[in-house]
């Protein structure tokens, strides 16, 4: 009797625990939420639009050579111009092989560093966003170029971006390498290092000083191509400039904004977990997709936060595009370019205090 007692108890236990296992296995089997995949979704987004107005402005009538006009660039001016178209997709193809081809060759994927390679090639259609509303930075037509794509960007102002001499050879692959790459690269280390150097100093103190660097390296950086006409801030509120005045005046606010992009890029990077998965990819593991999807969702997500961060810096920029006060004297045309000015219904110059419709 004793024996049949018991089993009967432990019969009814049986179902009792299968039962609460149903409700476990059903949480295992639902999909976790992954944030990563709505930056990627961001991201899909950005690439989308970036996708369609570079074949808008290819396929389209005005992708060809912007003639700069009357005035002849002197030689030196045309070394150093074709001298950047040279040496930025030489430095691109070098960061490539270094960073994505070899590491594919060796483990069959692309490495960490490689997918922000790849993402940061999607930042060129935000080049000289800032004309958004204003045209108030001037490119030099010295550059090969084939006009720009920027009258296909949703929402777009300023009238004649047709004119304006995007410089491929020189600008569009620089953020990949040079220009952001790099700096975002040196920035991390710089982290690093006064993180072990200084282990009491807070995050927020180290990323005070990281900033104030990138803002230095701006000045001069973007100081030197402004001295040398590669482009200009023809636009800016003088009581904010520096060299306020001069074909080579700087906007404090560039500064302000773009070493802020370099400080939030670098430590981007340099905050990534033992995977090396930024704050925006983490969590792709738990996606339950094959490798190759999870690469191709991280590469998305990178191509979101990267986007983001040069969309927030150029946002500033356009707002304050049209307060601008007047241009100064001196501008030739082939940093002009007929965008505006005579021959056009969008007058600017030295007298009109943003450039705008006759």
């Amino acid at each position: 009797m004793s024996a049949i007692g018991e089993a009967t108890p432990r019969a009814t236990a049986q179902p009792q625990a299968a039962e609460a296992r149903r409700p476990l296995q059903a949480a295992e089997a639902r999909p976790p939420f992954v944030a990563a995949t709505i930056w990627a979704l961001i991201g899909a987004g950005f690439v989308l639009l970036y996708v369609y107005v570079m074949l808008r402005w290819v396929t389209g009538p005005n992708f060809r050579p912007v003639s700069g006009g009357p005035d002849v660039p002197p030689t030196w001016m045309k070394v150093f111009a074709h001298s950047i178209e040279v040496i930025t997709p030489t430095v691109f193809a070098w960061t490539l092989y270094h960073y994505v081809y070899r590491p594919w060759r060796r483990r069959g994927e692309v490495s960490h560093d490689g997918l922000m390679v790849l993402a940061l090639v999607t930042l060129y259609w935000q080049n000289t966003l800032a004309n958004y509303l204003s045209y108030g930075t001037l490119l030099s037509s010295v550059f090969t170029n084939f006009g720009s794509w920027y009258q296909y960007v949703p929402g777009w102002v300023s009238p004649n971006m047709n004119q304006l001499p995007e410089a491929p050879l020189a600008w569009g692959l620089c953020y990949a390498c040079w220009f952001v790459f790099f700096p975002m690269k040196a920035g991390s280390r710089f982290t690093h290092w006064l993180r072990g150097r200084h282990p009491g100093l807070s995050a927020i103190r180290i990323f005070v000083i990281a900033y104030a660097a990138f803002m230095l390296l701006d000045l001069l950086l973007e100081g030197t191509f402004l001295r040398t006409g590669m482009y200009a801030y023809a636009g800016t509120i003088r009581s904010l400039t520096l060299f306020a005045g001069r074909t080579y005046q700087f906007p404090i606010a560039e500064i302000v904004t773009w070493g802020l992009a370099w400080t939030l890029y670098a430590t981007l990077h340099a905050y990534r977990d033992d995977r090396g998965m930024t704050l925006v990819e983490r969590g792709v593991d738990k996606l339950r997709i094959g490798r190759v999807r999870k690469k191709l969702v991280r590469f998305l997500a990178l191509v979101a936060i990267f986007n983001l961060i040069f969309l927030c810096q150029n946002a500033f920029m356009i707002v304050l595009a049209p307060h601008a006060d007047p241009w100064p004297n001196g501008y030739r045309s082939y940093q002009v370019n007929g965008v505006c000015g005579p021959h056009t219904t969008f007058n600017c110059g030295p007298t009109v205090p943003s450039p705008r419709t006759r």
